[in-house]
């Protein structure tokens, strides 16, 4: 995986992305064009089990969701339900919120997983430079892998969390100091991989009615490490 840690035998890096950071990297969207109650109800009844508009209880079918949404209309960024979120991406760069909800659109439309092939898709389809998009990119993975918390003020340098990185060896797990910052970072985005979240809770990835009467629905980033 590359030589960046002080150490010398093969490791698995932990997730990426902790269960506590899951439901703070949300992204709301709102349709800009209204679908009628008939439709909403179709498409929020698509489920892993029956991926037509029978209603089935069982997890949300998030990728047939969208790509129906996108059949019908168009899906535009509207925030990210955490503020505290949306100000650490504005750190990165103050294009990251809008360029990190349509990497998840475009994740959820063209079901291609590897993190590296949805920037390049989603940068094409935006016309703007995939390799400026991958470094933003890997900035995020970086400051995601060194410990960004959700309850901890963040400045955006990897400094206020320490040069340190949890490593998971095959008996238990260990701590070394990080010494090339470049390396895991493109380490991070050949091993990075898009998921679906699969949700059963009541409300995700359904297409409701906000307070300015503009359909909305809400996806979570997903990553990991393989």
């Amino acid at each position: 995986m590359g030589d960046f840690l002080n150490r010398q035998q093969p490791f698995l890096i932990e997730n990426i992305i902790s269960d506590d950071l899951k439901a703070f990297m949300s992204f709301s969207f709102y349709l800009t064009g209204n679908l009628s109650n008939d439709e909403v109800n179709k498409i929020n009844a698509m489920t892993i089990e029956s991926e037509e508009y029978e209603t089935a209880s069982g997890i949300a079918n998030v990728h047939g969701r969208i790509s129906r949404i996108s059949e019908l209309t168009t899906l535009a960024f509207k925030s990210c339900d955490s503020t505290d979120f949306e100000e650490y991406l504005y750190l990165i760069d103050s294009s990251m919120p809008y360029l990190i909800s349509e990497l998840l659109l475009t994740f959820h439309t063209s079901k291609v997983p590897r993190l590296e092939e949805v920037i390049e898709k989603c940068a094409g389809r935006l016309k703007v430079n995939s390799a400026a998009f991958k470094y933003k990119v890997k900035e995020l993975l970086l400051f995601l892998s060194l410990g960004m918390k959700k309850d901890t003020l963040w400045g955006g340098y990897d400094e206020e969390i320490g040069p340190f990185m949890s490593v998971k060896t095959e008996t238990r797990l260990e701590s070394y100091t990080l010494y090339s910052r470049g390396d895991l970072k493109e380490v991070l985005l050949k091993n990075s991989f898009m998921e679906e979240r699969r949700a059963s809770e009541v409300g995700y990835a359904e297409i409701e009615t906000d307070e300015n009467e503009r359909q909305v629905i809400r996806l979570d980033l997903q990553i990991s490490l393989k």
